[in-house]
């Protein structure tokens, strides 16, 4: 027996749940352990004591990752969620903070115009992945109103999306 699908608010509430019970958690979990293994990466260099050269640019390919990956799930997806962007985004905030009162480490290994450059990136790569989410939402909420949302559906047997309009008019 299969039943038909939930309409009207069953099916909307029914969405919101399966959401919030199944897929924030793993999302935000996701994106934790994200920064989590960039962190990690890092301190790993710092418990080898290797040199200021490698640290820096550890810490600035671990920022431009976390950055790439904010962007690609904001972007990449066709119904984009915002949670592990939004985690991204803390992450980043939360070494801002750090960089902002630096350890005594830190502040001995790392010269003043260097921790600030690097406080400086965090808060601009923080702003940009929460303008970048802003941007989408917005994009998101246009083709909503333009009617259907997206035209792309997936296609299951090739594993693509397919854009529906260009199907019809016989491109595809």
């Amino acid at each position: 027996y299969n039943a038909p699908p939930p309409k009207g608010q069953d099916a909307v509430m029914g969405a919101g749940w399966e959401y919030t019970i199944f897929r924030f958690p793993f999302y935000v979990h996701a994106g934790w352990i994200f920064v989590a293994m960039l962190m990690n990466a890092n301190t790993y260099l710092v418990f080898r004591n290797t040199g200021m050269e490698r640290q820096l640019w550890a810490a600035i390919m671990s920022l431009s990752i976390l950055f790439g990956v904010a962007v690609g799930v904001i972007f990449h997806r066709t119904s984009p969620d915002y949670t592990i962007p939004s985690v991204l985004a803390f992450g980043t905030a939360t070494i801002a903070l750090e960089v902002s009162n630096p350890s005594e480490y830190i502040s001995a290994t790392f010269e003043q115009h260097t921790i600030e450059n690097i406080w400086a990136s965090c808060v601009v790569i923080t702003l940009l992945i929460l303008v970048l989410i802003l941007v989408r939402l917005v994009i998101s909420g246009c083709q909503k109103l333009r009617g259907g949302g997206n035209d792309n559906q997936h296609d299951v047997e090739s594993g693509r999306y397919v854009n529906m309009e260009r199907m019809k008019k016989g491109h595809i």
